[in-house]
C-alpha cells in the first residue's frame, strides 16, 4: 500500500462583498503558516501562456522574516595531521 502524503495546506473558494469568488489559500512549508489569495486572471485566454489565476499575499499579512540559517562551529584545531 503506498504511503499517504501529508497535506501541507489547503484552498477555499470565497466571495467578496461583491459576490466576486477568489481563492483563499493556507500554506505550511518548512514549519512556517503563509496565507495567500489567488483572482482569475482577466486577461488569461484560452491556450494561452497567462496564468489562469494570480497570486498574492493577503493586504492584512505581515511580511515573514527567512529563518536564520543555523550556525556552522568551525572544526576543532588539534595537532593530528590527518
Amino acid at each position: 500500500m503506498p504511503e499517504q502524503q501529508k497535506s501541507i495546506g489547503g484552498i477555499w473558494v470565497k466571495a467578496d462583498d461583491g459576490g466576486r469568488k477568489y481563492l483563499s489559500i493556507s500554506l505550511e512549508v518548512d514549519g512556517v503558516k503563509r496565507n495567500f489569495v489567488a483572482f482569475r486572471n482577466k486577461y488569461h485566454e484560452e491556450g494561452d501562456n497567462k496564468p489562469a489565476y494570480n497570486i498574492l499575499p493577503p493586504r492584512d499579512q505581515k511580511p515573514v522574516a527567512p529563518k536564520p540559517a543555523p550556525a556552522v562551529e568551525p572544526e576543532p584545531e588539534n595537532d593530528i595531521p590527518f
